[in-house]
């Protein structure tokens, strides 16, 4: 606790980034146990199907939000006093935002679904009430952490995945094998998550109320979502274009190998993830520029003293880990599994400086190092699907990973004059800063 005190200047700023990474390890050991589990009951086809079908929410909640969510966490840190009135604004821009993608949603499923089997259309329709469960969710926890409320902010964003690893746990016993029962579990685990962290927001809400002219114009806010939203929500790391590329050209089967592949990187990401959400609030609250960037350096160096050593082990013992945890009918997941780690280190580290960067009130920089691995990505992925090879790739994901990071680095450590991004105009900082 001492030397993470002495790394990142506080004793607060430590217990936040212990509990945060905890609360991420929980959540990657849920998600280890339940897709095991998932893995061997419903076999490599409909952990594919499943898979799908739970990707297409999640590109739509967060496609939805533009961003917004982001813009919430960022001024809540700036300035507590505007989160009550500025709750009220984004519930009606939430309730207009879901009525839309529920329509959207809806037409998806019917052209992804319409030829399919019973069970695979009955699973797409309950996952209809998955897009406003996880919108709702995303704002409620923005609140929070911009708040820095990261004990109901850490247990919310674990808790869908904990419930639906308790069901799924449940299905082992009972022996339930079915699709349906597994796309109603992760549903219902969203929607009570949901629920339950919109009531957290409502009992942790200041009582302070910022006076009607110092709160954030919804405009400046959407813009700032906006230009750092790429850069929070990678296509391949939120949206999973890898995972939609391979379900939509190649076999079911080849996503089965593929998603048994990626979930050894999940823990390096959940860690810098973690880290990330405790920096990027803490960079925002810092009480001058300067050390504000001087801490979002030291999160970074922690995410690599972090990661680092989880990957190398992980690199170390996939050969024999992932057929034991998955059953050796997975066992053609191993060469795609070796390449995504490397991957993982360079997405970790990057998504660690998009959040600090973000929190200096500079959201486009994270956007322009995700828009730079499209460059690398968008060809490569799109002639590994007409190959066929789920392993080709794999190695598209990590070389524009590996862009993305050397862009940003690169970025953040040029001197030049920029203009501040976003809500930070409103916020009162000058037009222009010398940036390190």
């Amino acid at each position: 606790m001492r030397r993470l005190g002495r790394l990142l200047g506080s004793r607060k700023d430590s217990r936040d980034t212990l509990g945060s990474l905890a609360a991420g390890m929980g959540g990657q050991l849920a998600i280890v146990v339940s897709g095991i589990v998932a893995a061997r009951l419903l076999g490599p086809a409909d952990r594919g199907y499943l898979a799908l079908l739970v990707l297409v929410p999640v590109i739509l909640a967060k496609l939805g939000g533009l961003g917004l969510p982001l813009a919430v966490a960022y001024e809540c840190a700036r300035s507590p006093a505007v989160a009550r009135p500025l709750s009220g604004r984004i519930a009606r821009r939430f309730a207009l935002q879901a009525a839309v993608l529920l329509v959207i949603h809806g037409l998806l499923l019917w052209a992804l679904l319409h030829d399919e089997d019973r069970e695979v259309v009955v699973s797409g329709i309950v996952t209809l009430a998955l897009v406003p469960a996880s919108l709702a969710h995303e704002y409620a926890i923005a609140f929070l952490q911009g708040l820095r409320r990261f004990g109901p902010f850490n247990v919310l964003r674990m808790l869908p995945v904990v419930l639906y690893t308790a069901a799924v746990l449940a299905f082992l016993v009972s022996g339930a094998s079915d699709l349906v029962a597994f796309v109603v579990a992760w549903t219902a685990a969203w929607c009570a998550a949901a629920a339950l962290a919109v009531r957290a927001v409502g009992t942790t809400l200041p009582r302070e109320i910022a006076p009607p002219g110092e709160m954030p114009p919804m405009a400046a806010m959407t813009r700032f979502g906006a230009k750092g939203f790429l850069g929070s929500a990678s296509p391949v790391e939120t949206f999973r274009l890898d995972q939609a590329l391979i379900g939509l050209f190649l076999p079911p089967v080849a996503l089965g190998y593929y998603v048994a592949a990626i979930a050894f990187t999940n823990l390096p990401r959940f860690l810098a993830q973690s880290i990330g959400l405790v920096a990027s609030p803490g960079v925002a609250a810092a009480p001058n520029r300067r050390e504000g960037r001087h801490m979002m350096w030291r999160y970074l160096w922690l995410a690599v003293l972090v990661c680092t050593p989880v990957i190398v082990v992980l690199e170390a013992t996939v050969g024999w880990l992932l057929p034991f945890l998955f059953g050796s009918a997975f066992e053609d997941a191993i060469p795609m599994a070796r390449i995504l780690l490397l991957g993982a280190l360079f997405l970790s580290l990057r998504r660690v400086l998009t959040d600090g960067a973000r929190g200096l009130g500079r959201p486009t920089i994270g956007t322009i190092a995700e828009v730079a691995s499209w460059v690398v990505l968008l060809p490569a992925v799109t002639v590994a699907a007409a190959a066929g090879d789920a392993t080709d790739m794999a190695m598209a994901v990590t070389a524009a990973a590996f862009v993305s990071l050397v862009v940003i680095v690169v970025g953040l450590t040029t001197r030049r004059s920029v203009a501040e991004d976003g809500a930070s105009h409103w916020l009162g900082a000058g037009p222009t800063e010398r940036v390190v």
